[in-house]
């Protein structure tokens, strides 16, 4: 959710916090998922931008970062002077790892991929293209998607001449059709790149990676040395994309997720629930307990637990509703009666109960349980609220 506000500078627009908590999601779990694979954060001049770099030792080219065309790119890696077949694999398992940390659903996105030597090769072996015409053919399969089939089929008429139009059209429309490496036709069984194609979808099948799309009209202009791959939401929003390409002398593989926007709205449209509030405890203060509640809150707060007090003075019904809305799971009552007995009406908003416990043996509680427990780990009232009655 985002909202223009007349106040703020032009251009600039304000994310509520919900929105951006989903965005802090996505952008640690893509963390995780890269360190899983041992890449490290480097620097970048980019101020918004989080770069991610593995680098191997080469005998030529320098190892500095090339000046990438999507070096701005928000969550983008590369894998600098590995030529092995296998890092398309893990590039493709990065991909699909992240997006599943994230939380989409298989099914809420296709994976295609492309190579650029299978298609030269059938435009040269199958079609039997010359030079000339294999790379204009090879530049109108890359805007095939911009075209409409009327366009398309008059180009492709314009580079092959009309005398062999209809066979080579036949020929190519087949080849289109194909789906994965195994459809492809016989003539370009043995070249090499084949031989590649169908050992990088063997190994993704190996990793559980499987329903990979071959799109021999999938191009991107900075991904030409070799085997390239995007995920596309079913409503063709780029979730992720990545690629060979080529800096002088050194081949590098670079990824990156796609537009955040993006991703935001294809968890929204696949049914996610949404992020709860970093905020664990809203302090419901309701009277003259201003001081009280401060206190309580500082002590909560000194054993991590994120907590909140409203200050406004307004009706517990209404300090009700705020928490509501924040989507806090906890709310701590305090008015005199409760400060009086030093026991407190903790509601779990999630599940509608009540319990009335003291507050130091709370303390007691939570020190015990979150004595090995990370800052980010999520944090459960109701772990030892059940140990307590009221």
């Amino acid at each position: 959710m985002k909202a223009s506000l007349a106040n703020l500078v032009g251009g600039q627009e304000l994310y509520y916090p919900q929105s951006v908590r989903v965005r802090h999601h996505i952008e640690s779990a893509w963390r995780r998922t890269a360190k899983l694979y041992g890449y490290e954060e480097v620097g970048d001049d980019m101020p918004a931008s989080v770069h991610y770099a593995r680098r191997f030792k080469i005998s030529n080219g320098s190892l500095g970062q090339p000046a990438y065309p999507w070096s701005g790119r928000i969550f983008h890696y590369d894998n600098v002077g590995c030529e092995s077949p296998r890092a398309d694999v893990e590039a493709i398992a990065i991909a699909k790892r992240s997006l599943d940390a994230v939380g989409l659903p298989r099914t809420s996105y296709r994976i295609r991929l492309n190579d650029a030597r299978i298609v030269q090769a059938i435009l040269e072996d199958y079609l039997e293209l010359d030079a000339i015409q294999t790379e204009l053919m090879t530049r109108l399969l890359a805007e095939k998607r911009m075209l409409t089939p009327v366009e398309f089929r008059d180009r492709a008429i314009d580079i092959v001449g009309r005398m062999q139009a209809g066979t080579i059209l036949q020929q190519l429309a087949k080849v289109l059709a194909a789906k994965n490496a195994e459809e492809l036709p016989e003539a370009v069984r043995e070249h090499n790149a084949y031989q590649d194609l169908a050992a990088l979808y063997a190994r993704l099948e190996v990793l559980g990676i499987t329903g990979v799309v071959l799109d021999l009209t999938l191009s991107y202009a900075d991904c030409t040395a070799g085997v390239l791959f995007d995920i596309v939401a079913n409503d063709e929003k780029l979730l992720y994309r990545g690629g060979r390409m080529v800096a002088p002398s050194l081949e590098t593989l670079v990824a990156s997720l796609g537009d955040m926007a993006h991703i935001v709205e294809t968890l929204e449209e696949s049914g996610h629930a949404g992020l709860p509030s970093a905020t664990e405890v809203y302090v419901a203060a309701v009277g003259r307990v201003f001081d009280t509640a401060e206190r309580i809150a500082e002590k909560l707060r000194s054993e991590r637990i994120h907590t909140e007090v409203d200050y406004t003075g307004r009706t517990l019904a209404e300090q009700l509703v705020t928490a509501v809305e924040k989507d806090i799971t906890y709310v701590m009552l305090i008015d005199e009666a409760s400060v009086e007995r030093q026991t407190y009406t903790l509601k779990n908003l999630r599940d509608g109960t009540d319990k009335t416990v003291g507050f130091e043996r709370i303390v007691t509680a939570v020190s015990d349980r979150r004595v090995r427990v990370r800052e980010d780990d999520d944090f459960d009232l109701s772990e030892f609220l059940d140990d307590f009655d009221a």
